[in-house]
C-alpha cells in the first residue's frame, strides 16, 4: 500500500509540472521565467501586476494598443501575436552538425499541454514523456520520465483581450499525443533543470498522431533528399550520428 501511494504521488507530481511557477538558473534564480495562466491572472480576469515587473507591464500595454489600432483598421482580421524570440545563436544548417552540437537529444510524446507566460510572453508548455534518450546533459533533471518543453503557440484571453504567440517559421501546432524529437543546444532554463527552451523553429521535429512528420523549414530539404519520411527513420539516423560522437 505504501509503495502504491508513493507511485500515485509521483504521477500527480509529474502531471502538475506545467502548473508550477518556474524560476531561472544561477544568476537569474529569483526571476520567474514560466508563469502558468492560472497564476498570471487574478479573480477578475486581469493580469496580476505583482507577477510582472513594470517593463513587462509596459510591453503588454504597448502590444494591446497596437492590437486595438490594428483591429480597428482591420475588424475581420485575427489579433496580432507575439512572434517567437530568436535569441539563441544561429543553428547549424545540416542535421549532423546539429546532433553534434546538441547537449541533449530526446525523443518523446506530448502528454500535457498548458499555456501561460514564458519570459513575459505568451507560450505553450508541453509536458513530454521521454521514450528515448539519445543524449542527455548532466544539467537536465527530468521529473521521472517527463521533461518540459516551451513552444511559442498559445492564445490567452485576458480582460477581454487576446494574448497570443506563434512560431517564427515552424508549421507545427503540437497537441497531446504528438511525438517530438528535441535538439537542446543549451542547458535547461529553469532552476530545477526540467525546462527545455530551444529555438523552436529550428531545433524541434514533430510527428502528429496521424503520422505526419513536421520538421523545421531549414531541415525539410535535407530530410526529403535523404528519403526520411517519418520520425522513426529520422531517430535512427540521429542515433547513429550521436553514437559516433
Amino acid at each position: 500500500m505504501k509503495q502504491l501511494c508513493i507511485v500515485l504521488l509521483l504521477v500527480v507530481a509529474a502531471a502538475n509540472d506545467a502548473q508550477d511557477v518556474l524560476y531561472g538558473r544561477l544568476a537569474n534564480g529569483d526571476k520567474v521565467i514560466w508563469l502558468p495562466a492560472n497564476a498570471a491572472v487574478d479573480a477578475a480576469g486581469k493580469l496580476r501586476t505583482d507577477r510582472f515587473d513594470e517593463s513587462a507591464q509596459r510591453r503588454f500595454r504597448d502590444h494591446q494598443q497596437r492590437n486595438r489600432d490594428y483591429l480597428s483598421e482591420h475588424p475581420a482580421a485575427a489579433p496580432l501575436c507575439y512572434v517567437e524570440l530568436n535569441s539563441l545563436h544561429a543553428p547549424p544548417t545540416d542535421l549532423g552538425t546539429l546532433v553534434d552540437r546538441s547537449q541533449s537529444v530526446i525523443v518523446g510524446r506530448i502528454v500535457e499541454r498548458s499555456v501561460g507566460f514564458l519570459f513575459d510572453r505568451p507560450s505553450a508548455l508541453l509536458t513530454v514523456r521521454i521514450d528515448d534518450e539519445l543524449r542527455v546533459s548532466p544539467d537536465l533533471h527530468p521529473n521521472g520520465d517527463r521533461v518540459l518543453l516551451a513552444y511559442p503557440d498559445a492564445e490567452l484571453q485576458v480582460a477581454g483581450e487576446t494574448f497570443c504567440a506563434v512560431p517564427f517559421s515552424h508549421r507545427a501546432r503540437p497537441r497531446v499525443g504528438d511525438r517530438v524529437l528535441i535538439f537542446a543546444v543549451q542547458p535547461p532554463s529553469d532552476s530545477s533543470g526540467r525546462l527545455i527552451y530551444t529555438d523552436a523553429s529550428k531545433h524541434l521535429v514533430f510527428e502528429t498522431v496521424d503520422g505526419v512528420l513536421i520538421p523545421p523549414a531549414n531541415m525539410a530539404p535535407e530530410l526529403a533528399r535523404d528519403g526520411i519520411g517519418d520520425l522513426d527513420e529520422l531517430v535512427a539516423v540521429v542515433k547513429a550520428r550521436a553514437q559516433r560522437r
